[in-house]
């Protein structure tokens, strides 16, 4: 907030909404904030002592900026102007005005790259947002290659590096020191060397916002309380593991001491909050223990991360736990704190991930895999599911990735609409799914 920003600096600022009743506030009805008033001042403030307050308020904002400012606004309908950007404006000379359209997106991502001489994954991806929002980038795109190439001293080298960024999906034709041809922007696409399951998951979830979180990585303010549940879970349950694999006590008290001891270290949004993570967390852990002291095995390796070629990528994963059940067979086990599957589409989901540890664990160890199986720890009691590898397995697996893969690069990142999903998507603001 600009009250929080007081006393700080910053190079770039950016003043968001300054229309006409958000910057400066509409005043809204009695409240404490009028209360207040009424006691300090005797009266509350006139219309005029309100808006001067404002006034300086939006000063403070102005004069946090180093070096840039960027006031944005809308005139639409009955939204107009804020009154301090019209007096800014009317100070003829002091303020650029730019008009943003599709025609002169910002091309940060070459920018970007100018800087860094060289082409990366992340950049270029957001090179491919900004050519999806009808930036016209040729330009840039042709003096960006023809500087690069002009100071490289080895520029058989350059384009070759260009050539292995892209691929088979040429950019451009690098046959001579300067670029030739260009590629228009519809033949272009994102890609990804590396595929995870929880990739195709959160991509079959919604498109858009894998797009947000995965290719663009734009932040969310937190993890949500089930992420954060989970993730307690599973590191509390590794750490029980590997001090069993190391011949360390194994017992609930001791589990439990792991799960407290962990629990410190994350923060939750309030009490209420945490009492009921740590009453659920200590419920799921009970429940493992008593279906696990059974047969209390010593796990042959935990948080087992893997990366396998799979149809010309490769795929990344982390197994929760790996059991030697005989001289020739192993069981990988995935730990889940949420409820079994419902649906047919979430059900295919869980039997794809199963799937792929199978096929990765076949290149890691050199075991037969002989079960791959969820232990769903919420509820009453441990319910388990499990499947046994089949031949086609592997087929499956490559055809989900290729389809995957297929689609990120024909850039089909639509929006799925789902009332409750899209009211809590840290991603609401980029997207107009909630409006329609």
């Amino acid at each position: 907030t600009v009250h929080q920003a007081k006393g700080k600096e910053f190079d770039n600022v950016f003043i968001v909404q300054a229309t006409k009743g958000k910057f400066p506030q509409s005043r809204r009805g009695k409240g404490i904030s009028e209360l207040l008033e009424l006691l300090v001042l005797g009266e509350p403030k006139d219309e005029q002592e309100r808006m001067a307050e404002e006034r300086r308020l939006f000063f403070v904002a102005m004069m946090r900026a180093r070096k840039h400012l960027v006031v944005s606004t809308v005139r639409r309908g009955r939204v107009d102007l804020s009154p301090f950007v019209k007096e800014m404006l009317e100070a003829e000379g002091s303020v650029e005005q730019k008009q943003l359209t599709r025609e002169n997106v910002p091309c940060s991502a070459v920018k970007f790259l100018k800087e860094k001489g060289s082409c990366g994954v992340k950049p270029f991806n957001s090179l491919m947002l900004a050519l999806d929002a009808g930036a016209d980038l040729k330009e840039h795109l042709l003096t960006l290659c023809s500087e690069m190439l002009k100071a490289s001293s080895d520029k058989n080298r350059l384009l070759d590096e260009f050539s292995s960024i892209f691929k088979d999906e040429f950019l451009f034709s690098l046959e001579k020191p300067a670029v030739e041809e260009f590629v228009p922007a519809s033949e272009l696409s994102y890609f990804m060397d590396e595929v995870s399951f929880s990739d195709i998951s959160s991509y079959r979830f919604c498109p858009r916002k894998f797009l947000y979180s995965a290719i663009l990585h734009i932040p969310t303010d937190g993890k949500s309380y089930s992420l954060l549940l989970g993730t307690l879970v599973h590191s509390v349950l590794a750490d029980f593991l590997r001090n069993v694999e190391s011949g360390g006590d194994r017992s609930l008290d001791t589990l439990l001491d792991v799960f407290r001891n962990r629990s410190r270290e994350i923060s939750v949004f309030d009490s209420y909050a945490r009492q009921k993570l740590m009453d659920t967390g200590e419920q799921m852990l009970d429940n493992f223990y008593k279906y696990w002291s059974k047969e209390p095995t010593s796990p042959l390796c935990v948080e087992k991360r893997f990366r396998v070629p799979v149809g010309g990528v490769v795929v990344t994963g982390r197994m929760d736990r790996v059991d030697a059940l005989d001289t020739a067979g192993i069981e990988i086990i995935d730990y889940k704190t949420g409820k079994p599957p419902g649906d047919r589409r979430s059900r295919e989901d869980a039997n794809l991930q199963l799937m792929m540890y199978a096929v990765a664990a076949g290149s890691l160890f050199n075991r037969r895999v002989s079960r791959v199986s969820f232990w769903y720890l919420k509820g009453d009691g441990v319910k388990v599911e499990a499947l046994s590898p089949e031949e086609n397995w592997k087929s499956v697996v490559r055809d989900a990735v290729s389809d995957f893969l297929e689609k990120i690069r024909a850039r089909r990142f639509e929006r799925k609409a789902d009332p409750y999903k899209c009211r809590t998507c840290g991603y609401r603001m980029f997207c107009d799914m909630e409006e329609k």
